[in-house]
């Protein structure tokens, strides 16, 4: 099971969501970087901005390096970067149970999120016949990934 997501060189590791007071947005994580744990980070889902437990250097650093990724936010640009490797941890989490009893893939054009699903473990066989059947429409199949 997954129990980390990274970006650059950010990683989150020991990912626990729970559920909170706006759903299931809750979640308590430790940040690294490079590979250093910096502290830890924290959302109680109560509607308000996460909780970093880190330096306050290491806090302006991560500020900055989630500037440079999301160059159109300019409030709490730290949360849109923590948010989002929450938010694939989530996805990546949730394609992995899939992954365990089906075939997931997806073809070009797809909607972004959206997965087929084969209700068979995957197998060569059942690549050939995706191959077969949609051949270079064919975006990746992320039995081969996870």
């Amino acid at each position: 099971m997954i129990t980390s997501i990274n970006h650059g060189s950010y990683t989150l590791k020991n990912i626990r969501t729970f559920k909170g007071m706006e759903g299931m947005g809750g979640f308590n994580a430790t940040l690294y970087r490079d590979g250093i744990k910096i502290g830890e980070v924290i959302n109680d889902d109560s509607g308000g901005p996460n909780c970093y437990h880190i330096p306050a250097n290491e806090l302006k650093t991560l500020t900055e390096y989630a500037a440079s990724v999301y160059r159109d936010i300019e409030f709490e640009v730290e949360d849109m970067f923590v948010n989002t490797l929450i938010d694939d941890y989530l996805e990546h989490k949730r394609l992995s149970k899939y992954c365990k009893k089906e075939t997931v893939y997806r073809l070009k054009g797809d909607e972004k999120g959206s997965y087929r699903r084969i209700n068979h473990i995957f197998d060569n066989e059942v690549k050939a016949y995706i191959t077969k059947k949609y051949g270079d429409e064919i975006e990746m199949i992320v039995n081969e990934v996870i």
